[in-house]
């Protein structure tokens, strides 16, 4: 290890070798890090500071240098689990995340899957970004109202690592997660137009848009095999007619704050989607979740900023069986990857579609990466999706919003609970317990606005108002005087 710290330039890689060795030594005896005594490490703390307070007069590579050098000594002085640990701790605890400025494009976006350049595939340092715009409005609701008690509980921990739970402010991700989870965080610095919105916003406005009625089968050609089903291509007459109510609501959008556009699950074509207005600067809608498309055993969601530029994609992992019948059939290899949205002091933004919901596998990635907003196009007649969105949102503090499609509940009863389309679910407490709040939109409310043009529903939450869940929901439609024609 003493060799490899020869090569190591920067904190982040020494932090991936300090941790990567305990890992090691950790599966062959576990280390017991209640043990650790840091009364015996003062010297290497303030050397941890000190090179934390070089940075803004010598540059990152100089102070970096300097520390080097005291760390190659303090290691080879009496190498050891305990002193590696010791180093990554001080570390942990003192250097500040910040996204290395060689990851960086244009428009001061980037995508990441960790802050280490070195041994990425046995271990990656992730930032925990504990401060969110929900976090945020938490703290200052606890604040207006004089409350002693916070209003949600603390989020649940779900640890990526043996090194995880000893540690605050980074992820430490082992080789089995780092195989299991492949990831891409796609990173919006303070500096991003999108960013500097969500700052200066006290509330989130989500245009929910159930998009078309009118049986799958009207909608697309399908294929059948013994047990499975496949999407083919839309008919032309509606792809042309959902191309235009496409366009009709971004545009009703521009003339109203929406800070997020959300459509269901397959009703989307790249035909639907590549005449889409290109602005010059941003503006409402501010973020795009559209839907999916289903091409090639591929069912794939793309997220656009409101200049109309693709963001990241995702595609969907847990197929959904048509008529209790035929499967979705999805090719696996092309789906293995999970993609989050990062903006900063905002939150972690991510993509599930439908089934997604219900997959323990998808729902345990959200709960390792902290995902803060999850969105999840739907097309389903089934009531399943609340429960996983309930988790999510009681024990993680997650916000799930499910974008269904009017199609999808063609053949339900006229109830009130069976024509729900959607919900949103909300992190809340009752007493001193865990629990979500639900905010439903439901079909027989919506028809009454859009006339079965789907106008779509506005639903705010404005943390500054007192109201359901303790603050302000408000739900309307997206164009309550006016629908679009066919």
């Amino acid at each position: 290890m003493i060799e490899d710290l020869k090569e190591i330039d920067n904190i982040y890689d020494l932090m991936a070798l300090c941790g990567l060795y305990i890992l090691r030594e950790d599966r062959i005896q576990p280390y017991d890090f209640s043990g650790f005594m840091d009364d015996n490490y003062d010297e290497l703390y303030d050397a941890v500071e000190a090179y934390c307070c070089a940075i803004n007069d010598k540059g990152k590579r100089r102070a970096f240098a300097e520390f080097k050098r005291y760390i190659s000594n303090f290691l080879k002085s009496g190498f050891s689990v305990e002193r590696c640990f010791a180093v990554l701790k001080y570390a942990d605890e003192l250097v500040e995340a910040e996204i290395p400025c060689h990851l960086f494009g244009n428009h001061n976006v980037i995508n990441y899957s960790c802050m280490n350049k070195k041994y990425c595939d046995e271990i990656r340092i992730v930032p925990r970004r504990r401060d969110s715009f929900f976090s945020r409005k938490a703290a200052e609701m606890k604040e207006r109202e004089g409350a002693v008690f916070d209003f949600f509980r603390k989020s649940r921990k779900c640890t990526c690592s043996a090194l995880d739970n000893e540690i605050l402010n980074y992820m430490i991700w082992d080789k089995e997660k780092i195989e299991n989870f492949p990831f891409t965080i796609y990173y919006f610095s303070e500096k991003h137009s999108i960013t500097k919105h969500f700052l200066k916003s006290e509330k989130l406005t989500f245009a929910i848009i159930p998009f078309i009625e009118g049986e799958l089968e009207d909608i697309f050609g399908l294929y059948f095999g013994t047990k499975t089903f496949e999407i083919q291509n839309m008919n032309p007459f509606m792809e042309e007619k959902l191309k235009k109510r496409y366009q009709e609501i971004h545009k009703k959008c521009e003339g109203i704050n929406v800070d997020f556009l959300i459509f269901p699950e397959m009703l989307m074509t790249e035909g639907i989607m590549k005449d889409t207005v290109k602005r010059k600067d941003f503006g409402s809608p501010w973020l795009v979740i559209n839907g999916s498309i289903w091409k090639n055993l591929v069912n794939k969601s793309y997220l656009m900023n409101g200049k109309g530029e693709q963001v990241m994609s995702y595609c969907k992992k847990e197929p959904f069986v048509y008529k209790d019948l035929y499967t979705e059939h999805l090719d696996r290899t092309q789906n293995l990857e999970f993609s989050i949205l990062e903006i900063e002091k905002f939150g972690r933004i991510g993509i599930g579609i439908c089934k997604d919901l219900v997959s323990e596998k998808v729902k345990m990635f959200h709960k390792y990466i902290g995902t803060n907003l999850l969105f999840i196009p739907a097309y389903t007649d089934s009531m399943d999706l609340q429960s996983g969105a309930g988790e999510l949102s009681r024990d993680y503090n997650c916000i799930v919003v499910v974008a269904n499609a009017c199609s999808a509940l063609s053949h339900k009863s006229s109830c009130s609970e069976g024509k729900r389309i959607g919900f949103i679910s909300l992190p809340a407490k009752k007493n001193k317990d865990r629990t979500e709040g639900i905010v439903a939109y439901h079909q027989d409310r919506c028809r009454e606005a859009c006339n079965y043009c789907c106008a779509g529903k506005l639903i705010t939450i404005d943390f500054n108002q007192k109201g359901v869940f303790d603050f302000g929901i408000t739900e309307r439609p997206l164009s309550p005087q006016q629908s679009w024609g066919e």
